[in-house]
This record gives C-alpha cells, structure tokens and sequence, in this order.
C-alpha cells in the first residue's frame, strides 16, 4: 500500500500562485506593449525622423509600409495623438500621415476635424480629403466645414469634397456661395472642387465664367479645369475661355487652351497658341500644351462632333 501523497506546505503554494500570477501579469504586460506602445513608438521615432528630414519623400521606406500597413499604421497614429504629447508641429505631421492609411483613419481623422484647435481641424481635413472617395462617410461634416469662419478650414473642406469626386455632388450647392469668397485660398479650392464633383452644368456655368475674370490666377487656372471637365455642355463658356488665350499668365493660358478643345473639339484657333506654350521655360506648361496636342493628334486633327 502506497503511503498518501503528504499536501505542499501553505508557503510552496503561495510561493506557486505568485508565480502563476505574475508571469499572467507579465503576459498581459507584453500585449499591452505590442499592441499599444511599441506603435507609438515606432511612431514617434519615425515623426521625428520626418520632422528632421523635412521631407517623407526621402525617407528609406514608405512611412506607413514601415509602420506596419495601413490598420496598424492607423492604430499607432491614433494612440500616438492621444496620448502622447510631443509637441504641435509633431501631431500636426501625425495627422498629416493619417491620410495616407486610408479608411482606417477616418474615425480618428473625423475626431480631430471636431478638434477645437483650428490648426488641427484643418490639417485633419485635408487628410480626409488624402483619403479619397473612400471618405464619402466624412460629407456632412465636409459640408459643415465649408461655412466655418476659418479660411484654411473652408478651403480644406472644399478640397476635400473635390477629392471625394462624384460621391458629394450635392455640395456644389454650398461650394458656389464660396466663389466669391474674400480668401484666395478658399476660392482656388472651390473652383478645383467644382471641376471633380461633377456639379450640373446649367448651375455652375455663370459661375465659373464670372471666375475666369479672378485677379488671382489661379483661380482662373481651376475656373478653366473645372469648365473643361464639364465638356460640350460648357459651349456658352467659349467667348470667355477664347478672352484668355492671350492671358499674361502661361498657366492660365495652357488650361484655357486644353478647356477649349474639350468644349469645342475645334483645334484651328488652339493650333498657334499651342506651339507658342511650347516654347515656353516652365516644364508644366510645355507638359500640359503637349498633352492637349496628343488629344488633338488622336482625334486626327478633326473637330469631334
């Protein structure tokens, strides 16, 4: 007959449940750390390697591929600008970033668009808009920003919009009113908005012939983006485009003559205004006459019908 098994002293069994418990603490201590403050800071390291750099694009790695993808990327963003307090220009460049992890950053994106920092609304945006049309969900509060007091918040929103595309149509009801808008910035972004969203052209005309008199140039320059995008139905804009052929500015003039041949199909009065662009010293302008020659050239020189 075995002898029974004697029971572990009081103190080994304690000495056992401490052991247990803190190796689970230990566990959870690791979780914590992986999910919550290695990514902010590799975050924060990479923020700070930006902010040095002055420039992403020079980075050796996509910032938000290094940062682990989009979601993860997000995640670490988010806790980063909520708990982490490493100066403005840093969470200003964390809200930046969040724009480029697309629709997993909205709700952070649309947490800080309802910050009471001005500066923080608009960067956060003008991130929404980095997002694209996978943002449409962002329109009512977009649509709320236009009729802010804030110059670089209506102009961020009305870029955004435009970046939504077709999606916020609707909201060239509220973008209109902003053509007339005493800040150079808000009337830019509105005029590019109104040349992606698709708006009905019977609406917008008068107000985008009315632009393409603008003192800021580029103001014109969208003005004659967004007639063109609107094609044959912008006919009654011709004699307009036609007065800014011989703009003092070569942007303008470069766009007008794209405009032009959108609207009219007709190449013969483009034809010596092209050729003079190419001659022009700023690249962007030569770029945008070539490629208003190409569309003519494939059409073979004929007017579309």
């Amino acid at each position: 007959m075995k002898p029974a098994k004697q029971p572990r002293p009081r103190s080994a069994r304690l000495i056992y449940a401490l052991w247990t418990a803190g190796l689970g603490l230990l566990l959870v201590l690791g979780l914590v750390c992986w999910l919550f403050i290695a990514p902010m800071i590799e975050v924060r390291n990479l923020i700070r390697a930006v902010n040095r750099d002055h420039d992403i694009a020079r980075l050796a790695q996509d910032p938000i591929e290094s940062l682990g993808g989009q979601s993860r990327a997000a995640r670490g963003l988010k806790l980063y600008l909520r708990f982490y307090n490493d100066g403005e220009e840093h969470r200003l460049l964390a809200i930046s970033m969040l724009g480029r992890c697309g629709k997993a950053a909205l709700p952070t994106l649309l947490k800080e668009a309802s910050s009471s920092d001005e500066e923080a609304r608009a960067f956060a945006i003008g991130s929404i808009g980095a997002v694209g049309p996978d943002a449409a969900e962002c329109i009512p509060l977009l649509r709320q920003a236009l009729h802010d007091q804030d110059d670089n918040i209506r102009g961020a929103a009305a870029g955004a919009l435009g970046a939504i595309g077709p999606t916020a149509r609707e909201t060239y009801i509220d973008i209109l009113p902003l053509m007339d808008d005493t800040s150079d910035f808000v009337r830019i972004h509105c005029a590019l908005a109104l040349s992606k969203i698709d708006p009905p052209a019977g609406q917008v005309l008068p107000v985008l012939k009315k632009a393409m008199g603008d003192s800021f140039e580029p103001v014109r320059v969208n003005a004659a983006i967004a007639l063109g995008s609107l094609g044959p139905t912008a006919l009654d804009a011709t004699t307009d485009l036609k007065a800014h052929l011989n703009d003092d500015d070569p942007f303008v003039k470069a766009h007008v003559a794209e405009a032009l041949w959108k609207i009219t199909g007709d190449p013969a009065p483009l034809t010596p205004v092209l050729e003079q662009l190419m001659q022009s010293d700023h690249g962007l302008v030569r770029h945008i006459a070539e490629r208003t020659k190409s569309a003519i050239a494939q059409a073979g020189g004929k007017r579309f019908p």
